[in-house]
């Protein structure tokens, strides 16, 4: 937030703020040390706001009454007992939840609550932490420095570089007037034909695919280089968001008050306004079943295709939109077997939350929930409408609903209407990603599913994937869809994972800054240089070509050799 920038001292919020994430940066130099850090204060705070912590405002922590703290990646962020957040200082920067816990003691009854802020680690001299997305056979890197790089499919301008040209090798996405280049970019997301970024001071810009106003521009023109997201009266622009994710032809924005904002199409009532018009102006998503006029004290949104989904500080999820797959975790299901059938009944065009299913909880609905994220496909002329939805929890565990067909779950199954343990073997995930593309035109529900696949990143930087792999999805060396969790060869090291939305590859940020990408390679989308495909292995972007691609500094390799170390941003883009 620029009212306290990275590096200044002072104390941020007040009663009436909410803070869901907070960026920092690190330096892993020995000699140095250099980092920024913040506590989190248990005197004389209100618990409902500057903690995320769903109780009433009106109570106030007293000085004997102490919170606890928990790094759900101590590898990245550190917090210790006094509520002190910091870098761990291990050279690796990416994001990860701090959960903050009070035990408030009521007339004998003991009350627990729970909140969480999410924490970005930069490094020093960078604006953001390296990440890349995955979209419709195209994918968007973000650099430490805060610029952004696109390859693949182009036809709808989602490369971002004033053409409409393919490309297998990464170009820079351009300013929005053409003349320079988009800078100062924090985070970004990749829509099946558009793609979203947010920039360091709240702002949102889009490009891309506009067929449904997904750019959030007031219009429904493609556009090649980036657009400002407008405000919802168009008069003005959209400020003060903290997060984004781009739908297949939706988008959402999280602002820093825990609202949530969403635009585009909206026949599935994925936008969760209460009806299912397209909206090409943000709107602001209803509350439903959490009881209040809108949706509050959100930490994450995330955008599959025809549904949504929120994660709130308390650690529930609420999801809206077409439940006909399950993907809304509410326990939806038919009694036909025939997509003909179905009626408005299947649209949730406000949230409902999500239930427990096979997680043991004292209220009926998931609970401790730190990540999630959504996918999604299509078939049969729209009529099938499918979504599947991921979650990781505090114990580190993958829970899984929606559309399962052939595995993404664990599972074969068409509907999955509560959640169930995905990949029950794995007790260290620290991030969740899905992917997928059209499914089945058959008309049979209970036999027909999309090309889901999930990747899930564990603690020790391996990434372990299942689900559907007719295109190397999985990245296992191997072309046959599959229940069983597989382990995507050649990547160690990793910090962030990315599946396609509306596509059959997968992408990953190794703690080098390199990018590797696998599955199918048509439109150029894994970055080689070629568009040879499909790739049953990670590649590193641009291994086969003239460009090495690197989105963090530190070193220039060949192989595994080491040629010269750097700190400059302009090296980052290395050709070998």
């Amino acid at each position: 937030d620029n009212t306290t920038p990275m590096g200044n001292i002072g104390v941020y919020g007040d009663n009436n703020t909410v803070v869901s994430t907070v960026t920092l940066r690190g330096d892993d130099s020995s000699a140095t040390k250099k980092f920024d850090a913040f506590s989190i204060s248990s005197v004389d705070v209100s618990r409902k706001f500057n903690l995320n912590l769903a109780v009433d405002e009106e109570q106030y922590l007293k000085a004997n009454e102490k919170l606890t703290y928990q790094s759900m990646n101590p590898e990245i962020v550190t917090v210790d007992a006094s509520g002190n957040v910091r870098p761990a200082h291990k050279g690796k920067y990416g994001s990860t939840v701090i959960l903050i816990q009070y035990n408030y003691n009521d007339l004998g009854v003991t009350n627990t609550f729970k909140g969480m802020v999410r924490v970005n680690i930069v490094p020093y001299m960078g604006i953001a932490s390296p990440m890349v997305a995955a979209g419709g056979a195209f994918t968007v890197a973000l650099k430490y420095d805060g610029t952004v790089w696109t390859w693949g499919n182009n036809t709808n301008g989602q490369l971002g570089n004033n053409s409409t040209e393919n490309s297998s090798s990464p170009v820079q996405v351009k300013s929005a007037d053409g003349n320079g280049y988009l800078t100062n970019i924090i985070e970004i997301s990749a829509g099946s034909g558009h793609n979203m970024a947010l920039r360091n001071d709240g702002t949102v810009w889009t490009w891309g695919s506009n067929t449904y106003g997904q750019l959030g521009n007031g219009s429904s023109v493609n556009s090649m280089l980036p657009v400002q997201v407008k405000s919802a009266d168009g008069n003005s622009f959209l400020a003060d968001i903290v997060q984004i994710s781009a739908g297949y032809v939706h988008s959402m924005a999280l602002k820093k008050d825990g609202t949530v904002l969403a635009w585009g199409r909206n026949d599935g009532g994925q936008l969760g306004n209460n009806n299912t018009s397209n909206k090409s102006l943000p709107v602001q998503v209803k509350g439903g079943a959490s009881g209040s006029e809108y949706l509050t004290d959100v930490v994450q949104v995330t955008a599959g295709n025809w549904h949504s989904m929120a994660l709130k500080a308390n650690g529930t999820v609420y999801a809206w939109g077409w439940g006909q797959y399950g993907q809304l975790g509410n326990g939806y299901t038919t009694n036909r077997d025939d997509t003909d059938y179905y009626s408005g009944e299947k649209i949730y065009s406000a949230p409902v939350q999500v239930l427990n299913g096979a997680q043991t909880s004292e209220t009926g609905y998931l609970k401790e929930v730190v990540q999630i994220d959504a996918m999604g496909g299509t078939g049969r002329g729209e009529k099938n409408r499918f979504g599947t939805s991921l979650a990781v929890t505090e114990s580190k565990e993958v829970y899984g609903w929606g559309n399962s067909m052939y595995g993404a779950l664990g599972v074969n199954a068409s509907i999955v209407s509560t959640p169930v343990r995905v990949a029950t073997g794995i007790s260290t995930a620290v991030q969740v990603a899905g992917g997928g593309k059209s499914g089945s035109d058959d008309y049979h529900v209970n036999s027909i599913g999309n090309t889901g696949y999930t990747y899930i990143l564990k603690e020790d930087g391996t990434v372990s994937s299942l689900g559907y792999n007719v295109h190397g999805e999985l990245g296992n060396g191997a072309k046959a869809s599959t229940t069983a969790v597989q382990k995507v060869s050649n990547l160690t090291e990793i910090m962030q994972v990315a599946g396609s939305k509306n596509g059959n590859f997968g992408a990953a940020v190794k703690e080098d800054g390199t990018v590797w990408t696998w599955g199918a390679n048509t439109k150029g989308q894994l970055g080689n240089g070629t568009t040879d495909s499909p790739k049953l292995n990670a590649i590193q972007v641009g291994s086969s070509g003239s460009n090495a691609m690197r989105i963090s500094y530190g070193s220039i390799m060949h192989g595994t050799d080491v040629l010269e170390k750097f700190d400059d941003p302009n090296l980052s883009l290395i050709h070998i």
